[in-house]
């Protein structure tokens, strides 16, 4: 046996031995036949990879350095998509100019000093390490280099406009290095289309220079850009760029991008129809309500120049409404044939023509015009890049109060002032003089109801200066409620109920309750009792509208409906008293009289997660947030910032030291007659899979705030300011008129 174990072992070390021999010759036969043709073939592919994954890298660091600088800190104005890192100088430069909370200073990391400004061009080796590539190399083992221009670079501040108008450098005086054997001349291209970043390989060694630096432990060689940048010498056909074309259409199919947009232009939009506009036209003109310090922060210094307004003199249109106050303009990016690098062609007076096409242009500065264009800022494709971006700013307020015929002008409980954009809840000196008990509502309702799409975010502040019954911000049907709807009075809080004055507000609907009341009985018929929790403090609540059949119990806590298809529940009170979770919380520990006089900030988030067309309802995350700490700046910040969720932006909200409230309703279509293709639905119904009509709830939704007061001195003034929200609409493009 031994004999056969050490014959067997001899004949594996031979076979081992044998096929090194084999493998051996054929390296040396493949090597010894390769052109110097097929090597440098090689070469090439190997450095096109690298080059093609560096830029593409480099795009990724573009998408994402808004949103990483708002994780790191929310409240960073200057953090604009579009900017790109300075490259890497080596340690010991870098060390030279680090930031204190600078945390890569090794080979690959860029410079991120603000003081540190080269002029015109920055250029470095790769900064693969920033951006979260490996050293890449090209095809003759050395790592890649890099230059950028330094309008663009990461550590441009507010005074550096981003947008994908901003040139590279300075016109006219293109960087040298770029300019080698096998490159275009960059002074024969347009200002706008010269590169405003490249990439490149150095190539073979040229001069000897490339000795090992420390500060190069694995790339090797150094940093005197002599050695790899040179071209008189070295050939730069090696080399990708990129364009401000290709890092904003990059950046432009970017949902949160086109997201901030939007929002800034809704925030535009709100603030103008509440203002009162002149005839004339031009640039936006900074206002109050949209300025640097307000959601989407960054955007409106970046983008102020694309903003035209323009109100004619005579007849006009916008988008086939002719009712409209003025028309807002968002200009895209440059047509093939619009320029805008001097002043005469960023000026509205004489380069309007480089910012809006067709009629917008024509009818620009006109007596009359017909506007018209796309409503929101999409994707490219399907928009063109430079389509223009029309809004009709509406001639009537933000808010549509509602008014209680039974009250005097003066006494009414629900009041916007467009001036200060201030909503008024509640009325002192009403509750108590000899108005009917049932007069005592008010309500006041976001102007247009908005298409659902995948949800919305909403924020808004208030302040008690008396406190009374409470009120509540309504999420409710914008089909089924038309007009000026409100509930009944006290306890009701203007949600549920019958008033007797206009019509009530019909379900489905969600309120989010801020009661200062207790009203801890059980509810009975005629509308009292709402089960409230027995907190001294006040509480927070989510409301649905209890059943369906009875319309005074829309905000009982715990009221829940039986049928087949029912309603979705009113979170019960909880048995312990939470913050965090549960579907009602407690506001003050202590009692009511801690609430007044103070700023409350208050964030809603609703989410449409589901559809389930088989048994046409809808499933939506609800969640809300309330923060009445001053001190609380960055969550107060976080919590203004309706283009993001908030906890993206302040992760620890929804933990048990803030008041946070989440519940998850399915909600159900309204289910009509029976259908058959000889008995089609109504035009607002849809047939469903089981031959019933069903007419979709919530397929929009209208915004607003209800308030009430009773007979029993409860008397109570609230103010509610700073209302803005974010709508998540779906990817289809809300096209204009033909």
């Amino acid at each position: 046996m031994a004999g056969r174990r050490a014959r067997y072992s001899q004949r594996g070390a031979a076979l081992l031995i044998f096929l090194i021999l084999v493998v051996t010759a054929a390296m040396t036969y493949l090597v010894s036949n390769l052109t110097p043709e097929m090597l440098e073939a090689r070469r090439a592919q190997k450095t096109n990879a690298a080059l093609v994954q560096a830029r593409d890298a480099l795009i990724g660091y573009a998408l994402q350095y808004r949103d990483q600088k708002a994780a790191q800190n929310p409240s960073v104005p200057d953090a604009m998509y579009g900017y790109l890192p300075l490259p890497d100088f080596g340690e010991t430069v870098n060390h030279n100019h680090i930031l204190l909370n600078q945390s890569c200073l090794t080979e690959g990391c860029a410079m991120v000093n603000p003081d540190y400004v080269p002029a015109g061009i920055a250029v470095g080796r790769f900064p693969w390490k920033t951006v979260g590539a490996g050293p890449l190399r090209d095809g003759h083992g050395e790592c890649l280099w890099y230059a950028v221009s330094t309008t663009h670079r990461a550590v441009a501040s507010t005074a550096t406009i981003m947008n994908w108008d901003t040139l590279a450098g300075s016109p006219g005086s293109p960087p040298d290095i770029l300019i080698g054997s096998g490159q275009p001349d960059l002074n024969a291209l347009n200002a706008h289309d010269r590169p405003i970043a490249v990439i490149f390989s150095p190539g073979p060694a040229f001069d000897g220079g490339r000795t090992p630096s420390a500060d190069a432990p694995e790339c090797g060689g150094n940093y005197d850009q002599s050695h790899y940048v040179n071209p008189a010498i070295n050939n730069r056909q090696y080399a990708v760029t990129i364009s401000s074309e290709t890092l904003f259409g990059a950046i432009r199919k970017n949902s949160n991008f086109r997201t901030d947009i939007n929002s800034m232009l809704d925030r535009m939009v709100s603030c103008l129809r509440d203002s009162t506009i002149p005839v004339g036209y031009g640039n936006l003109t900074d206002s109050s309500c949209y300025n640097e310090t307000q959601a989407p922060l960054g955007y409106y210094t970046h983008y102020k120049e694309m903003i035209f307004l323009s109100k004619p003199s005579g007849a006009f249109s916008v988008n086939a409404d002719n009712t409209c106050a003025a028309a807002l303009f968002f200009a895209g990016q440059r047509s093939a044939s619009q320029q805008r690098t001097i002043p005469t062609q960023k000026s509205y007076i004489t380069g309007i023509t480089n910012y809006l096409e067709g009629n917008n242009s024509t009818g620009f500065a006109a007596s009359t015009a017909n506007f018209a264009g796309d409503i929101l800022f999409s994707a490219s494709p399907p928009q063109d890049t430079w389509k223009d971006i029309v809004r009709c700013v509406p001639g009537t307020r933000s808010f549509t109060d509602v008014t209680s015929s039974a009250l005097p002008a003066d006494k009414q409980l629900a009041t916007y002032d467009p001036t200060t954009r201030t909503l008024t809840l509640g009325k002192a000196g009403v509750s108590t003089n000899d108005y009917p008990a049932s007069s005592l509502f008010g309500c006041s309702w976001v102007s247009e109801a908005h298409p659902v799409g995948s949800g919305f975010r909403a924020y808004f502040n208030f302040t008690i200066s008396n406190s009374g019954h409470g009120f509540t911000f309504a999420m409710i049907d914008g089909d089924r409620n038309i007009g000026a709807v409100c509930g009944a009075a006290a306890e009701q809080l203007g949600y549920s109920g019958d008033n007797g004055y206009t019509d009530p507000i019909a379900y489905p609907k969600i309120g989010i309750e801020i009661d200062t009341s207790k009203q801890t009985s059980a509810y009975s018929s005629g509308g009292s009792g709402r089960s409230d929790p027995p907190y001294l403090g006040g509480h927070l609540a989510i409301v649905y509208w209890g059943q369906e059949s009875i319309i005074d119990d829309d905000n009982v806590h715990g009221r829940s409906d039986t049928s087949s298809r029912p309603a979705p529940t009113n979170p019960p009170v909880p048995a312990v008293v939470t913050q965090d979770g549960a579907g009602v919380a407690r506001l003050d520990s202590g009692s009511v009289s801690g609430l007044i006089g103070i700023n409350i900030h208050v964030r809603v988030e609703v989410t449409l997660i589901s559809i389930n067309s088989a048994q046409q309802s809808k499933t939506f995350l609800i969640e809300t947030w309330l923060e009445r700490r001053a001190d609380q700046t960055d969550v107060i910040a976080a919590m203004k910032n309706t283009t993001r969720p908030i906890a993206s932006l302040y992760p620890d909200i929804n933990t048990a030291s803030f008041i946070h409230l989440r519940d998850q309703p399915t909600i159900y279509n309204t289910a009509g007659a029976a259908c058959s293709v000889s008995t089609p639905c109504a035009s607002e119904y849809t047939c469903g899979t089981d031959s019933i009509c069903y007419m979709e709830s919530l397929k929009s939704i209208r915004l607003g705030f209800t308030a009430a007061q009773g007979t029993l001195a409860k008397d109570q003034v609230i103010g509610i300011q700073d209302f803005a929200s974010t709508w998540l609409c779906t990817a289809v493009l809300l096209a204009a008129p033909p």
